[in-house]
């Protein structure tokens, strides 16, 4: 005598039931691992963003040498943005201290010049700092 056992209706239900929450919890797995791919993407290029303002504000400290002009010509204390994208970059300067987002904030402290780029993106503010000096005056 063969004993054949068939799915009762439970059984299949449970089955079913488990398949659901395995591809559910796959699909939101992937969900939020795009998800944090694309904040992780944006804060990426906001900090490159930051960083590469800085690196202009440091391009034009030298070629202001280069030209012979004070090492500080066109980068007084102030909040700035960049108005041409291409070299020679050029900065303009905003009328009030608000905060924007992509700005490029310079201020003098103890003979230093403090440079901080600010990059609003969608996952929030990204800032990074560096300090300049009049590297041809010598070792401070």
């Amino acid at each position: 005598m063969s004993q054949e056992r068939a799915f009762t209706l439970i059984e299949t239900i449970l089955a079913i039931t488990v398949v659901a929450i395995v591809i559910v919890a796959t699909a939101q797995l992937t969900q939020s691992s795009l998800k944090l791919g694309r904040t992780t993407l944006a804060r990426f290029v906001a900090f490159h963003q930051a960083e590469a303002d800085l690196e202009i504000v440091r391009n034009i400290r030298d070629s202001n040498w280069l030209r012979n002009l004070d090492w500080r010509t066109g980068l007084s204390d102030g909040i700035y943005i960049i108005s041409e994208a291409q070299p020679p970059w050029k900065l303009e300067k905003m009328d009030n201290e608000k905060q924007y987002g992509n700005s490029i904030k310079i201020s003098t402290e103890n003979g230093k010049m403090r440079v901080e780029g600010s990059v609003l993106y969608s996952g929030g503010l990204v800032s990074l700092a560096a300090e300049f000096t009049d590297w041809k005056k010598g070792p401070l």
